[in-house]
């Protein structure tokens, strides 16, 4: 404990109010991955707004619950996409999960994709839309990606 501090000598209390809050904690121990987040946040969440982006328009406001479900919908059809070429990238059956190479910038459209590759049991090659197209080249040349997400027709 530091002496020479003025807090030191008391020793922190925890409120009543933050005790109780505590208790509504959700649990994520059991989670091993970032998209098993999801059921649990949508579930206890539904209607919480999760992602707000006031730079489009109309403005994208999504809750968990319409998270979740657009975070789903683009795992499956990118099983279904990759699956229809003979790729199934939802199996277990190599240590590497194939790569999907997303190429956008920041946005609620780039978080769906984001997570619905990982749901999908890819892993993600990420860049900006905005990098340099020699950076972006030598990426997809060397990233061993299967499939390329780009956030529209420029990038």
């Amino acid at each position: 404990m530091l002496k020479n501090h003025p807090a030191a000598s008391r020793s922190f209390q925890m409120t009543a109010q933050e005790r109780a809050l505590l208790t509504n904690l959700v649990d994520y121990s059991s989670v091993q991955s970032l998209p098993e987040i999801w059921p649990i946040a949508a579930q206890r969440f539904k209607n919480v707004v999760a992602l707000k982006d006031p730079h489009t328009k109309p403005e994208v406001v999504l809750t968990y619950g319409e998270l979740y479900q657009q975070i789903q919908q683009f795992a499956a059809g990118l099983q279904a996409l990759l699956g229809s070429v003979g790729v199934d990238i939802g199996s277990e059956s190599t240590d590497i999960p194939p790569r999907v190479a997303l190429i956008a910038d920041n946005c609620p459209r780039w978080m769906i994709a984001d997570q619905g590759i990982m749901t999908a049991g890819a892993a993600n090659v990420v860049r900006g839309a905005q990098a340099d197209r020699d950076e972006l080249l030598y990426i997809l040349a060397h990233s061993g990606s299967i499939a390329l997400v780009v956030e529209d027709a420029k990038t």
